[in-house]
């Protein structure tokens, strides 16, 4: 999926709540 590459270069719209739901699923 897109995510993997997401996170490895995330755009500033993608560091906010997105970021920390998948951060919590992930964790």
């Amino acid at each position: 999926e897109n995510l993997s590459l997401a996170i490895c270069t995330p755009p500033p719209f993608t560091l906010t709540a997105d970021s920390v739901q998948w951060i919590d699923s992930v964790n």
